[in-house]
């Protein structure tokens, strides 16, 4: 399955915040899982004036089955946040960041078996992709040429687009509030069994799907 998704994350006093649209497949394998995800352009989410528009060159998860109850995960990340952040600002926060989005995972995976019999137990996305209730992507919807917008954490904005972007909450519904803020959502999962749950370790506000990896 791919999903076009959208990710805030939120920047210090006097730095605008930064937004990510990616395009997310997983892949399964004999041994091993792949999650991995880039930045694309969509035109149903503009660049908006109160972020900055980043890239992600590569985000990817590697999970491999060690055992019945256990795995190796191998995470890596190419992020451009743009703007007039130090280079050394963001290697600091990325020696941050990724562990800690290690720990929140393992700390989700011990927790799954519990929260998801309270939860919506027979829904699975992530390995039946008929039960998703996003619309089917568009591929004309991806341009190639959009312009980023701004990189200036300070000074005036790119002029953006009349036309609101139309998103999905979390419930399946459409949403156009261009103030909609902390586009965050933790996944709660057990490590046992590996196979029926790594693939569900990455969440977001996600605005279209098809069922195949192109």
């Amino acid at each position: 399955m791919l999903l076009i998704d959208l990710f805030l994350v939120r920047s210090p006093p006097g730095l605008k915040n930064r937004d990510f649209v990616l395009q997310r497949t997983w892949e399964r394998f004999d041994s091993y899982y792949v999650i991995a995800c880039h930045s694309i352009f969509h035109k149903g989410i503009p660049v908006r004036k109160q972020c900055i528009r980043a890239l992600t060159h590569m985000n990817a998860y590697i999970i491999r089955l060690l055992g019945t109850n256990s795995c190796e995960m191998t995470y890596v990340t190419s992020c451009d946040f743009r703007g007039k952040l130090p280079i050394w600002v963001i290697n600091k926060a990325t020696q941050f960041m990724a562990p800690r989005a290690i720990q929140i995972l393992y700390k989700a995976c011990t927790k799954y078996n519990t929260w998801k019999k309270s939860n919506n137990p027979d829904y699975k996305p992530w390995l039946y992709p008929g039960q998703t209730n996003l619309p089917l992507l568009c591929w004309d919807d991806l341009d190639q040429t959009a312009n980023l917008g701004p990189t200036d954490d300070g000074g005036d904005v790119t002029p953006l687009p009349s036309d609101e972007p139309v998103l999905l909450d979390r419930n399946g519904s459409y949403n156009s509030r261009e103030e909609q803020e902390d586009v965050e959502e933790v996944v709660e999962f057990d490590s046992v069994p590996v196979e029926d749950q790594i693939q569900s370790c990455v969440t977001a506000t996600s605005i279209a799907t098809v069922s195949d990896s192109r």
